[in-house]
């Protein structure tokens, strides 16, 4: 959706006030709340955010929704104004379910949810309301939809739940006995994120008769409560490069030593089009073995942000800081007189992936003198993440201080190396992370 528009009303302007409601500024509410949902959508994935990012995101998305909730029926009204212009703008989405389920007012629940389910991005918006709210307020709706006869809502309880990790009506496992694989598929998951060792033997007996996409996230639910035998199912989704190939080879590499590992990886090199995917689980490992090899993707355009990515998920070197990276855009101004610079806040066109988008373009002479003075610091063989051995207080500082695709990386081999505990979501709102690292302590 596009940035908020401004606006330059003046607070004390009486035609605006009806009631004490200041119309122009609960428009604004709707308005900043929609969008910020959206961009923080993008900052939970993004390589260049931090918990303290969310944070600042998350304040203002919690203001924006007080202001909503406080302005009563013109909040609701506003929210669905900016959804009149577009049914399909999932942040619009987001901002009138998290005032309807704020409020519990049944129409207005009723309404938004029968928008939401018509498309995936609306189950998402939702998805992240109700992940978003306190769960007891909401567990007697929740209760109602996983129970429903709908099963677009079924599914988004189900997933709700796996977000509060919060199941008091045992509506995951029950629902393992659908045949629905989109049901399924979120049962599944929300047992192993969950860490429900209790369901253990019902995954295990679904493994093997459920369908393809659902199998790979049974087999990955499994192996984060501690289970291998989802092992080899996830070997295949990895060298048959599946939907789930990426997620896949992410749980295989860390849970197999480093040498099991490498040998996976030179498995897949032999694969056409496979270059990302080992660059990327290079990283995923975390050998130091493979540093030099990683450094001389970097030579590579195409690769060189994502080998310079996976290079600091092993070492913890950030390139930007350490100005270990190319900044095309200052070489650029460089040619250029003062004041005649165009563009100047655009990245250059250079055919960037958009994954890669926010990943610094590593300098590769560079790189190599920085490897040269630490390399010794650092023992090959070893899984290594951001620059130290894992361990539980060395992931636990990642949780704390990372980059997010750091810190998720740090939650799945927390989850790995301890089954019996639920699997860490670096997207939940970030005061309830704070609540739930501070309690680790």
């Amino acid at each position: 959706m596009q940035a908020a528009r401004p606006t330059h009303l003046s607070p004390q302007s009486p035609v605006h006030v009806i009631r004490g409601v200041h119309r122009p500024v609960v428009e604004r509410h709707a308005v900043d709340c929609a969008f910020l949902w959206v961009l923080r959508d993008q900052a939970v994935k993004a390589p260049h955010y931090r918990m303290r990012n969310l944070l600042s995101l998350d304040r203002r998305i919690e203001a924006n929704r007080e202001g909503l909730v406080h302005a009563g029926d013109a909040g609701w009204a506003a929210c669905l104004a900016e959804l009149a212009q577009d049914e399909e703008d999932a942040g619009a989405t987001f901002a009138a379910a998290l005032v309807a389920f704020s409020t519990r007012r049944a129409d207005h629940m009723r309404h938004i949810c029968q928008l939401a389910v018509a498309t995936p991005g609306g189950q998402r918006a939702l998805i992240s309301a109700l992940g978003w709210l306190p769960f007891e307020p909401i567990a007697p709706i929740l209760q109602r939809l996983a129970a429903g006869s709908e099963p677009r809502l079924r599914r988004v309880a189900l997933r709700v739940l796996a977000i509060h990790r919060r199941d008091p009506f045992d509506a995951l496992k029950q629902a393992l006995t659908t045949d629905d694989p989109d049901l399924l598929e979120a049962a599944v998951r929300g047992l192993g994120e969950s860490g429900r060792q209790d369901a253990l033997p019902l995954l295990r007996a679904r493994l093997d008769d459920a369908a393809a996409p659902v199998r790979a996230t049974t087999a990955a639910s499994l192996l984060m409560l501690g289970d291998a035998d989802g092992l080899p199912w996830l070997e295949q989704e990895v060298m048959e490069a599946g939907p789930a190939a990426t997620p896949a080879l992410a749980l295989v590499l860390r849970s197999v030593s480093p040498a099991e590992g490498r040998q996976l990886l030179s498995r897949l090199s032999g694969r056409p089009g496979s270059e990302r995917m080992v660059i990327a689980g290079t990283g995923m490992l975390g050998d130091p073995l493979a540093i030099p090899w990683l450094i001389s993707r970097m030579q590579d355009p195409p690769l060189a942000r994502l080998a310079g990515e996976a290079f600091s998920m092993i070492t913890g070197a950030d390139l930007e800081y350490l100005d270990l990276d190319l900044d095309l855009s200052r070489n650029a101004d460089a040619q250029v007189p003062e004041g005649e610079r165009e563009n100047e806040h655009e990245e250059p066109d250079d055919d960037v992936p958009p994954q890669d988008r926010h990943l610094p373009l590593p300098d590769p002479a560079g790189v190599q003198a920085w490897w040269a003075q630490h390399e010794a610091s650092m023992a090959k063989g070893i899984r290594h993440l951001c620059g130290r051995p894992v361990t539980p207080a060395s992931l636990l500082e990642i949780l704390r201080t990372g980059y997010q695709r750091q810190r998720r990386a740090a939650a799945l081999q927390w989850a790995l190396m301890d089954p019996d505990r639920p699997f860490f979501d670096v997207r939940q709102r970030s005061d309830a992370q704070q609540r739930a690292l501070q309690s680790c302590n």
